[in-house]
């Protein structure tokens, strides 16, 4: 969480393959960590949304928007985390 916060462009983007491998795990402490971390988790990426739409396309590399994206649809994926999102 500390990369997606404070790194820069390179680092967020390996914070973001970390998640993916973190959440496609079928496990308990999948769940646990997102229902513990489902808030700072969604803060921050909305966080690095609005940052994104503040700079020029050329700024923000391909590759980055696309783990971006993926990441996300995944997150929307997980039942779990839905409904834990939804009851807050």
């Amino acid at each position: 969480m500390e990369l997606l916060k404070q790194g820069g462009i390179s680092a967020k983007l390996e914070a973001l393959l970390h998640l993916q491998d973190l959440i496609s795990w079928e496990t308990e402490v999948k769940q646990d960590l997102l229902k513990t971390e489902g808030d700072n988790l969604v803060k921050e990426l909305g966080m690095i949304l609005a940052s994104i739409y503040g700079k020029s396309s050329p700024e923000v590399p391909s590759k980055f928007m696309l783990y971006y994206l993926a990441l996300i649809q995944k997150l929307c994926s997980i039942k779990p985390f839905l409904i834990v999102m939804n009851k807050k």
